[in-house]
């Protein structure tokens, strides 16, 4: 299992996905060094040249993940004339402030750096490049559609840190909040004063999809809650700016990184299931098993925040996807915390997903 939360003021906060530390507690680990060419844990590495950056795998998807040199939206610690820190560790501020000037101006540089690569791959390789995705927010590179044969070229161009083969990943599931104690913050036995169950935390769900008309993410819930949306009320992003009767001030933005331009219901259920165990609102479950009624009481961890899902499994689950959604939460939804109960690989340091 894989779960992710990172900044949940003043709350539990289980597995860390953002910070960059990986599931089983690695102390002091360092990137080990390898042969190139030689295959390590699973991992094939290939380098064409002496001194070129490595392909991990052969794609699954057809894409590859295009790593370039220069630091993300989120690692930038200054160095380039003219452009000042986006670093929160160098400015200070507990997140990125997308609507900064020092924010824009970086993102800027990194796109045009981002449109002349292309230039270079397309001249290198001598047709044009399908551009899946974008990426600026912790990882500065693109997505794109190549052959295995061209991805080792691609690897050998000035500028690239590494290429990855697009992999596919498997849904995991997850634990109810009473495993973790969570009660014991929304009674307030942990501290007094301050608002323990979610209110003005946004969070991220990257799953299979959201099932939007499930109680757990109405408007209002069970006790008479009623949700206030941090983007303005009745304001909606991704598939619900422009299709009415989805979102709620509740459920406020959902994309479709799987398949773009398609809504992103939840079809598995298991997004369904993460986004109501991190976030979804205290209501009565009402249900029959055989001849027996059920009336239980349900909530997430944090019962009183605000959703926004993104959808990239059905029922495969494409990095390229997973990142994406993280450029999103990062670049235009205000996600305070991401969760990502998604399968991964066992060596982080050459996962474009961890990193």
């Amino acid at each position: 299992m894989r779960k992710t939360l990172s900044r949940l003021s003043l709350f539990v906060v289980v597995f860390t996905f953002l910070t960059g530390l990986v599931g089983g507690q690695i102390s002091q680990a360092q990137e080990p060094e390898f042969e190139r060419g030689t295959v390590t844990s699973g991992e094939t590495f290939v380098a064409e040249a002496s001194g070129s950056a490595l392909v991990h795998g052969v794609s699954e998807t057809g894409l590859y993940i295009v790593r370039l040199s220069e630091p993300a939206l989120a690692s930038y610690r200054g160095g380039v004339s003219g452009l000042a820190p986006t670093s929160p560790e160098v400015t200070g501020k507990a997140k990125l402030d997308t609507s900064s000037p020092d924010v824009l101006a970086y993102i800027s540089y990194l796109t045009q750096k981002q449109a002349e690569f292309v230039s270079t791959v397309e001249q290198s390789l001598g047709r044009q490049m399908e551009v899946v995705y974008n990426y600026v927010g912790v990882l500065n590179g693109l997505a794109i559609r190549a052959s295995y044969e061209e991805a080792n070229e691609i690897a050998t161009l000035p500028g690239v840190a590494a290429v990855y083969g697009d992999t596919l990943r498997e849904l995991n599931t997850d634990v109810g909040p009473i495993h973790i104690g969570a009660p014991a913050i929304w009674n307030g036995d942990t501290g007094s004063g301050f608002a323990t169950r979610g209110e003005g935390i946004v969070i991220g769900i990257i799953d299979s999809g959201i099932n939007f008309f499930h109680p757990s993410f109405y408007a209002m819930d069970g006790g008479g809650y009623i949700h206030t949306n941090p983007y303005g009320d009745g304001v909606f992003k991704g598939w619900c700016a422009t299709h009415a009767g989805y979102c709620n001030n509740k459920l406020i933005a959902a994309y479709n990184f799987f398949t773009p331009g398609q809504p992103p219901v939840d079809t598995d259920g298991h997004g369904s299931h993460t986004a109501s165990t991190a976030g979804g609102n205290a209501h009565t479950a009402s249900f029959s098993i055989g001849t027996t009624d059920y009336n239980i009481p349900i909530q997430g961890v944090a019962p009183r925040a605000n959703i926004v899902a993104y959808k990239v499994c059905d029922p495969g689950c494409p990095g390229s996807a997973s990142i994406a959604s993280v450029n999103s939460a990062i670049l235009d939804d205000q996600v305070d915390v991401l969760n990502y109960s998604i399968s991964g690989s066992d060596f982080p340091w050459t996962d474009p997903v961890e990193l």
